[in-house]
């Protein structure tokens, strides 16, 4: 058997188990909201799928005009990026996400998926639309994660326990885009404060991510006792320090 054949179909037997999009009995939850994280050190597809399933949720999918655009515009014209799909191994005209669900969804180039010799069973994507592409070649890559409104009143540690606990981790909403998608997920909530992942720590702010603090965050260098915690404000759209006892809705990542 030829090695890019071996290396191929290794790529498709590597992936676990299927996986939920959101689980929902971890309290009164909501949200499909992806958020996706490009990466520029090339992988190979089945290296990008274990480094995405390692700090994040997975190996990006697409299944909406709108995030083929979010995405789109992340890689801009850098290079050719990977995304989660995979050709399935009993039907070829099948494609599956790395989760193993299949999709309806694709925005192929012209002309494809080609298949070159049989083995080009994963999919990139260009500049000019997806194609198939053999699974050992290394290319950039995009990740997400899922961005969850847990509807429960929780004081900050409470919420970083529960995020902990059923989900990641507190959201960092360390850039513009973040909030957007995460006031996107507060729509229906009459919650003007939702606690986030900024904690005052050894005498400066932070995200619990370790995530840079970026220039959105503007609080007191000395804030006052209690005051140690950072929510967003969804009708101002600005970060607030409140006193961590207040009870608030919360934003976990899955």
């Amino acid at each position: 058997m030829k090695i890019s054949k071996l290396r191929n179909i290794t790529a498709e037997r590597m992936l676990s188990l299927f996986v939920p999009v959101l689980v929902l009995h971890f309290g009164v939850a909501s949200g499909l909201t992806r958020e996706y994280i490009p990466f520029t050190t090339a992988k190979n597809w089945t290296n990008a799928l274990f480094y995405c399933r390692q700090y994040y949720k997975d190996l990006a999918v697409v299944t909406t005009d709108e995030e083929n655009q979010r995405v789109h515009a992340l890689i801009g014209n850098m290079a050719d990026a990977w995304l989660g799909m995979y050709r399935a191994r009993l039907n070829v005209n099948i494609w599956l996400w790395a989760d193993q669900t299949p999709s309806s969804y694709f925005q192929w180039d012209a002309n494809q998926p080609s298949n070159n010799d049989g083995y080009q069973n994963c999919v990139e994507m260009m500049p000019e639309g997806w194609n198939d592409q053999f699974c050992k070649e290394e290319r950039f890559y995009v990740c997400y994660q899922i961005l969850v409104l847990v509807k429960e009143k929780k004081t900050w540690e409470e919420a970083l326990q529960f995020c902990r606990t059923n989900y990641t981790r507190l959201a960092s909403l360390s850039s513009g885009t973040k909030i957007q998608l995460a006031e996107m997920e507060n729509k229906q909530t009459q919650m003007d404060m939702v606690w986030t992942g900024l904690r005052y720590l050894n005498g400066k702010w932070l995200w619990v991510s370790r995530e840079p603090l970026g220039k959105l965050v503007s609080f007191p260098s000395c804030p006052a006792p209690r005051y140690y915690c950072g929510a967003l404000n969804t009708k101002t759209h600005l970060f607030e320090n409140r006193d961590c006892n207040e009870e608030f809705y919360f934003y976990c990542y899955y």
